[in-house]
């Protein structure tokens, strides 16, 4: 397990399954030998393999992340590419199911960790099955780069309308989740066609897409680790039955199979070493690193606007907050919440129109401020503890939701800071 905290890492069970991998590697190429001019393209076959993965697995992220974010949960950029990467060596599980481990890094982001990682994991299974499923019927109607085209200018034309309805929001999300899957399946069949290219082999980029696809979904059937000694051989046969030499075939396959599965395992591996730190404070729900800066940031903050626009700015929002509020019955003296408060100019304005409000928010450094800004008014500070037990706040909350629609899911192990003014 990659996120274990505990000092007994079982790093035993990856490394075994690395050795069947190789050991099957060696099974089927010992007996092979390809020609002594092909020797010196192997490693260009194996390097452009490796490129071609690297796109596909930023296709993949941006998927993931997407789909993280459509079942409400807010990862940084940073902390899910991270925690992506962390990932790929779980290929090396049955049906990849060791990334359900998704789930320590969730636990303090919703409500039901176990869940949501395995809405992923099936999402993300299904979605790579109907994809390469997909990628078989556009090839055998000759209709898979019409296909590609179609998914990319539709999908644009169902960004421009999204906002539009719920159910077309609803379609753009399914439709770009399965377009982004067949964009990455496609990129990473095409990683054959490059091989066998580079290793002198002619063959049309149908038939090497196909072979590819063919070889992946019975490779993942079998719910075998990375498809081994079903997914090379089923593409072996496929290229031999399309008349491409047996040991230009087995080569061509190894290629593929050390610069996707193997060079995907491998950055995640050396991610692991190198990030395992980070890694565990994110599961503990430690700071990160995002927040630190605005921590050193928050002194200087301030000054990144104008006075007078600030104040400018605040009104307006202010403004439109009083009006809204006005229109469900709610007076001023009535307590309020701004969750992200920073530096307290929304409490301090509201303030002074009667309303009481509460300012809460992670960054130490902001709440500091906020303190000075609401000078001269009752001001309590609180840094990384849940809110008083026994303390509520009535149900008309005040919000910016002008920026912010959805609160999160979950708040129960976050720490806050808060100023009250």
């Amino acid at each position: 397990m990659p996120f274990a905290t505990s000092k007994k890492r079982p790093w035993w069970l990856l490394i075994l399954l690395v050795a069947l991998i190789i050991a099957s590697s060696v099974a089927w190429l010992g007996k092979s030998r390809l020609p002594d001019t092909n020797r010196t393209m192997l490693l260009a076959a194996t390097l452009a393999v490796c490129g071609i993965t690297l796109v596909n697995l930023c296709i993949r992220w941006l998927r993931w992340h997407f789909l993280l974010r459509t079942i409400h949960i807010r990862l940084r950029a940073r902390e899910s590419l991270l925690i992506f990467v962390s990932l790929l060596p779980m290929i090396l599980t049955p049906w990849a199911a060791g990334e359900l481990l998704l789930m320590l890094p969730l636990r303090h982001r919703t409500q039901h960790p176990l869940r949501d990682a395995t809405v992923t994991w099936l999402a993300s299974r299904g979605a790579d099955a109907c994809a390469l499923i997909l990628i078989l019927f556009f090839i055998q109607h000759g209709l898979l780069i019409a296909a590609i085209l179609f998914v990319v200018f539709s999908t644009l034309a169902l960004a421009l309308v999204e906002r539009h309805g719920r159910l077309i929001a609803q379609a753009f999300r399914i439709y770009l989740f399965l377009g982004l899957s067949l964009t990455a399946w496609a990129i990473a069949a095409s990683s054959l066609y490059v091989a066998l290219t580079l290793l002198g082999s002619e063959i049309a980029l149908p038939e090497s897409l196909a072979a590819f696809s063919r070889g992946t979904l019975f490779g993942t059937a079998t719910g075998l680790p990375t498809g081994i000694a079903v997914t090379g051989t089923t593409i072996i046969r496929q290229l031999i039955h399309l008349n491409i030499s047996e040991p230009l075939a087995i080569w061509s396959v190894a290629a593929v199979r050390w610069g996707t599965v193997g060079f995907a395992a491998l950055l995640g591996l050396i991610t692991l070493a190198l990030k395992y730190r980070t890694l565990q404070a994110i599961i503990a729900g430690a700071r990160t690193a995002s927040q630190g800066h605005f921590d050193q940031l928050a002194p200087s903050y301030a000054e990144e606007l104008p006075a007078h626009i600030r104040d400018r700015l605040i009104k307006t929002k202010s403004a439109v907050i009083i009006k809204c509020l006005a229109r469900f019955a709610i007076p001023p003296g009535a307590r309020g919440l701004d969750i992200g408060c920073g530096q307290g100019w929304y409490v301090a304005h509201l303030a002074k129109q009667g309303y009481k409000l509460t300012g809460c928010d992670l960054i130490a450094g902001q709440i500091e401020q906020a303190k000075k800004i609401c000078r001269g008014r009752k001001c309590l500070g609180r840094i990384n503890c849940r809110p008083r037990r026994g303390a509520t706040i009535p149900r008309r909350h005040l919000r910016l939701r002008l920026h912010h629609q959805r609160p999160p899911p979950h708040h129960g192990r976050h720490g806050v800071q808060q100023s009250t003014s």
